[in-house]
């Protein structure tokens, strides 16, 4: 199904304009995809973890799970953020870069979870992780997400379980994987999932082998929920 079309009537906004419309310079309307409508209106953030002035991300912290692997705790994600009433966002990509030291396998499953919420989310542990960018330069709009990291050496995150939590993305690593190298794994959903807030964006990451080493950038869109809950 081709992607829809955002057609505007209007110049220009800036923040605070809620979706503003386009013009093209000879008064022309212009159409767009809606993902890159939403970019180009400010509306899309890149988040993850490490230092502001570093090109260097912090190492994940793996979450809590059982002893087959795959009874994920949810209450102890790796990264997290709240989804505030009024918001809503949109996740668009996640790049997950993992590698192990000693050689043995892995047996690395990745997830990401989102659900609703009806309080903050965040109860204790991990650190405050880097604030979520604009993917526009000129910062036309501020992010309303808190996010939340497991870094390596940080106390363990803890978050509230979500309410009816839906799984967006599982991923395991190969079997004949036996480290070394690092690998390289991205979420691109196939459809456009709402987390109307109040919610939660929770990303687990766990393994058998104790020394593998997790880095991930996380790429969302954010909206007022005025614009994504009106009546069909």
């Amino acid at each position: 199904m081709a992607e829809p079309l955002v057609v505007t009537t209007l110049s220009a906004g800036k923040a605070g304009d809620e979706l503003p419309p386009v013009l093209h310079p000879t008064g022309a309307q212009v159409s767009m995809k809606y993902l890159e409508y939403l970019a180009a209106a400010g509306y899309c953030f890149v988040g993850g973890t490490g230092v502001e002035t570093s090109s260097t991300l912090a190492t994940f912290a793996l979450c809590e799970v059982g002893a087959d692997n795959q009874d994920v705790d949810l209450t102890q994600p790796s990264y997290f953020f709240n989804v505030p009433a009024g918001t809503t966002v949109i996740p668009l990509f996640a790049n997950v870069v993992f590698e192990e030291e000693g050689g043995a396998p892995t047996d690395t499953i990745l997830s990401i979870v989102h659900g609703a919420n009806t309080a903050s989310g965040y109860t204790s542990g991990g650190s405050l992780a880097v604030t979520p960018k604009n993917m526009r330069t000129d910062n036309p709009r501020a992010t309303t997400v808190v996010p939340y990291a497991e870094d390596e050496g940080t106390a363990d995150l803890v978050v509230v379980t979500p309410t009816s939590p839906r799984i967006l993305w599982v991923w395991s690593s190969p079997t004949d994987y036996d480290g070394g190298d690092p690998f390289i794994a991205d979420f691109v959903p196939a459809h456009l999932s709402h987390i109307v807030g109040p919610g939660t964006f929770n990303f687990y990451a766990h393994s058998i082998a104790a020394a593998v080493h997790i880095k991930a950038v996380f790429y969302w869109a954010e909206l007022p929920n005025s614009l994504v809950t009106q009546a069909v």
